[in-house]
């Protein structure tokens, strides 16, 4: 179950993200093999979280504290929408809607070629592009890459009202 401090961030949201740099593998034509670069950044991206289900799971972690704990699994409709682009599908593999672990990750799967991890603590997220090299393509055309940067939260679609308690106290401090 992910940590409190989600709140009410956890159900309903938009979270605006920002490319910060990327690396990868790229073909050197003047040298006839590939090599490690600098490359250009990805497209900042919008990633929309809409609640599905909470599922009732069994845990199979590594952690022996954890084994065959009931744990809950709350899924999610991702969607990730890149500028200038419609939104696309983000699921975990196997087709399975993703969820937010108990360390606040999130991980999802564009086509099988996009993969991302989010984290819902320090709003830090990974994007690895695995296509390209291994299909033996010996150019630049396509190059496997990984991106990072950080997203912040665009819009809350489900905020609750503050308490009267709450605005009270901000009021006389």
């Amino acid at each position: 179950m992910p940590p409190a401090a989600f709140g009410w961030q956890k159900r309903e949201a938009a979270y605006y993200c920002t490319v910060k740099f990327a690396g990868g593998l790229e073909y050197n034509n003047a040298l006839k093999q590939w090599q490690g670069a600098i490359l250009k950044l990805s497209r900042n991206f919008v990633m929309k979280l809409t609640f599905h289900q909470t599922l009732k799971v069994q845990t199979h972690d590594r952690d022996e504290y954890d084994k065959g704990q009931t744990d809950n699994r709350d899924e999610y409709d991702v969607t990730i929408t890149e500028e200038g682009d419609g939104p696309v599908s983000c699921l975990e593999s196997g087709e399975k809607l993703p969820s937010i672990n108990k360390y606040a990750f999130l991980e999802c799967s564009r086509m099988g070629l996009i993969e991302y991890k989010f984290n819902f603590i320090n709003h830090r997220f990974i994007e690895i592009y695995k296509g390209g090299y291994i299909n033996g393509a010996d150019d630049d055309k396509d190059t496997p890459k990984v991106s990072g940067g950080l997203c912040t939260l665009a819009q809350s679609i489900d905020a609750p009202r503050p308490s009267k308690y709450f605005l009270r106290r901000k009021v006389h401090r």
